[in-house]
């Protein structure tokens, strides 16, 4: 519903870009551009979820892993609605890449009540590295039998 219904109130300088004069929602409107570029990336604007549907937008910043594949798998099928493969395959599946979300952290604003949820830090990456595990052998113990088995890491 609302891929299908929701119109942004002000519309900024690179939306007026792609009002053609048709009343078609905002998000149609991108569905119809990505058929033309044929780049599978749906963008969604987190504060235009916000305006339209509060809850939803709770849901997705709690619960990501789970709302963010019903995004994917329903811009795909409206998609797919709208555009039909001309040769009878399968059209592509759609991502939906969020941005703009209402609140915005810091990087040691972190701790472990933001595990598994979408947050927003702003920053400069100023070095990558790899990961260095810390744990050099695992312990692992069968609650039933009661077996022990000992994994040592490389």
């Amino acid at each position: 519903n609302f891929l299908l219904n929701f119109q942004p109130e002000d519309l900024g300088d690179e939306d007026v870009e792609m009002d053609t004069g048709d009343h078609q929602s905002y998000y149609m409107k991108q569905l119809r551009q990505i058929q033309e570029t044929e780049v599978y990336v749906l963008n969604l604007d987190c504060d235009h979820l916000f305006t339209y549907d509060r809850s939803l937008y709770y849901q997705l910043i709690n619960y990501p892993s789970e709302i963010i594949p019903y995004f994917d798998l329903v811009s795909t099928q409206i998609y797919r609605e709208l555009y039909p493969s001309p040769d009878g395959t399968d059209a592509p599946v759609l991502m939906v890449r969020t941005y703009n979300l209402r609140e915005k952290g810091r990087m040691r604003d972190l701790g472990p009540c933001d595990i598994d949820k979408l947050v927003y830090i702003q920053g400069l990456v100023i070095r990558c590295s790899d990961i260095i595990p810390e744990m050099k052998e695992a312990y692992f113990r069968c609650a039933v039998c009661g077996d022990v088995e000992r994994v040592g890491r490389d």
